[in-house]
């Protein structure tokens, strides 16, 4: 009998052992138990029940058992802090990457509240892209510790370049290449350019021409599948492990809030821009134009008013050739619109009248401008045959140095100005502000 239990005792045991490695702790316990019970069957299978066996072979089958069920709990004491162990290690590789990687969405979820509080703001400011420009790059600064950053916007359906900080006219100003650079290229293919990362499908890398300011990071703002826009970045401080994802968050954090400027600024202009002439309504012209006044009185720059008035419109509305008068209305507009710069502010100010701030301009300069603004309008509308009626053209200057800081002095000396010139019936009237003082004196 005692062969048998020896004979079956050690395949059990090696079961349980070998079992117990490869469960877990709680379920090894319980297949040395199993297997116990089984070693017991088994024998009382074999040779009987176990009332019929001596005291000696009970008490070695019951320590046997004992046995193949401590065996199947001791199999697995060492591994769990073995694997506690390599678990553990891992965890700390790991958690420098994870402390950064928690880092950075907690800067991705700041920038979305603090943008949150920059549109509110800046919601209904003419001006809000050039806001917008810096604050792009202080995003890039505080996400990428980038040195610098170029944001541009997309014109011509995506054909070309303009920076971002440019309005909606920009005739005078010369626009990126949209063939060569990385800029043109990004603005083409829709795809990111980063330096770091020559080989890679976004760009043939060595296709980029030599003279493109070395910038290691370029990314296109899509609309719609369109590109709107394109942000050219020089160098970055990111570590190699978080770059993809530090780069890729910012690239959608920044498309989402230019998305959300163009809709802001979109709402704006429908509120803010005649809808005949496309220029600013009286309202949104002083406003803007109290802010570049503002700014040139920090630069210690001269300014001017000027006001254009299309005479005789009253005959045309009156025999209902309204059509006639909007057309009339938007070829001047179009023609002040392409003689002023970039910085200059150009508005409606009434149904008759176009009111325009020259900036970084003096008294004789201001009447040149104006002398040639008058000539070219009496070359476009001045055509009687056109319209079925004479147009004619009143204009009136005021030059200003650079102590001028209130816009709506600056209108009345002007709008004062143009009434001399329609009294003594000529087209051209320009002062300073200076005379019109003396003047209103005597």
């Amino acid at each position: 009998m005692m062969t048998s239990l020896i004979l079956t005792w050690f395949p059990v045991v090696l079961v349980a052992g070998i079992g117990g490695r490869l469960l877990e702790h709680r379920h090894s316990h319980w297949l040395g138990v199993v297997c116990a019970l089984f070693w017991i069957m088994l024998i009382q299978g074999s040779v009987g029940s176990l009332a019929s066996m001596n005291t000696s072979t009970l008490i070695t089958l019951l320590g046997g058992a004992a046995v193949i069920v401590v065996i199947g709990k001791w199999s697995i004491s060492h591994e769990p802090s073995a694997k506690m162990s390599a678990s553990q290690e891992a965890v700390d590789r790991k958690l420098p990457h994870q402390l950064e990687a928690h880092s950075t969405w907690t800067r991705m979820s700041e920038e979305l509240y603090r943008f949150d509080d920059w549109l509110d703001g800046h919601r209904g400011r003419s001006d809000i892209w050039d806001a917008f420009d810096e604050y792009i790059r202080s995003v890039l600064a505080r996400s990428c510790h980038a040195s610098h950053a170029r944001p541009y916007r997309a014109i011509d359906h995506a054909t070309g370049l303009v920076p971002l900080r440019v309005p909606d006219v920009w005739d005078d100003v010369p626009a990126v290449s949209s063939t060569v650079g990385i800029p043109a290229q990004v603005m083409h293919s829709k795809s990111r350019y980063v330096k770091t990362n020559l080989g890679s499908a976004d760009h043939a890398a060595h296709h980029i021409d030599s003279q493109a300011r070395a910038a290691s990071w370029c990314f296109p703002v899509l609309r719609g599948g369109a590109c709107i826009g394109v942000i050219e970045v020089g160098t970055i401080d990111i570590s190699d492990a978080q770059r993809d994802n530090v780069l890729t968050c910012v690239e959608r954090l920044i498309g989402l809030f230019w998305n959300s400027v163009y809709d802001a600024a979109v709402g704006t202009q429908l509120g803010q821009t005649d809808p005949v002439s496309g220029l600013l309504t009286r309202e949104a012209f002083i406003e803007t134009a109290q802010r570049a006044l503002k700014k040139s009185c920090d630069h210690n720059e001269p300014v001017a008013m000027v006001i254009v008035a299309l005479e005789r419109l009253r005959h045309l509305s009156d025999t209902g050739r309204w059509d006639s008068v909007d057309e009339i209305v938007r070829a001047a507009s179009d023609v002040v619109r392409k003689k002023i710069r970039t910085d200059d502010c150009i508005g409606r100010f009434d149904e008759s009248r176009i009111v325009v701030l020259l900036r970084r301009v003096d008294a004789e300069l201001t009447t040149l401008v104006a002398t040639q603004l008058v000539t070219r309008l009496e070359e476009v509308i001045g055509d009687s045959q056109r319209w079925g009626s004479d147009v004619g053209i009143r204009c009136g200057v005021v030059a200003a140095g650079p102590d001028q800081t209130d816009i709506r002095t600056l209108l009345s000396s002007a709008l004062s100005t143009w009434r001399s010139a329609r009294l003594d019936g000529v087209s051209l009237v320009s002062r300073t502000v200076e005379t019109e003082a003396e003047e209103a004196a005597i």
